[in-house]
């Protein structure tokens, strides 16, 4: 799931590039990082933590590996849904609508895409009023 999370920012922070130079493409390296580095970071402690308990090579993790089995499922279902919330999107794509019980995290908007969906808009308003002038001359 991560790899795929890393993806999706990478070609969000990449679609936003304004130029091929390299401090354009710094910058874009720079905010994937600010992005993701964090939640890794969290995920590889948690990964880091799991795996030793599930080895069990001393008693006290084989102790908190079976309270950690036999947790009430209602915990377990609030871990879920805490860690479900990130729930990356490709932002140059309209964005999924927000369904069901799990709000996700807000994720940083695309800049060039807002532009290009501002542009569209504007070409539209400009061919109504186009066929509006059209329909009135006749």
């Amino acid at each position: 799931m991560s790899a795929l999370q890393d993806a999706v920012i990478l070609a969000n922070c990449l679609y936003d590039v304004e130029d091929n130079s390299l401090p354009s493409l710094q910058a874009a390296f720079q905010s994937y990082y600010e992005q993701r580095f964090e939640m890794t970071k969290k995920l590889f402690r948690l990964t880091e933590i799991i795996s030793k308990v599930l080895s069990g090579q001393t008693w006290t993790d084989r102790l908190l590996r079976w309270i950690l089995m036999n947790l009430p499922a209602s915990f377990q279902q609030r871990q879920y849904i805490k860690s479900s919330g990130y729930r990356s999107q490709v932002s140059f794509l309209p964005q999924v609508p927000q369904r069901g019980t799990i709000p996700y995290w807000p994720q940083v908007p695309s800049k060039r895409y807002q532009r290009e969906q501002e542009t569209k808009k504007d070409k539209v308003d400009v061919d109504a009023a186009g066929r509006t002038g059209q329909a009135e001359a006749i």
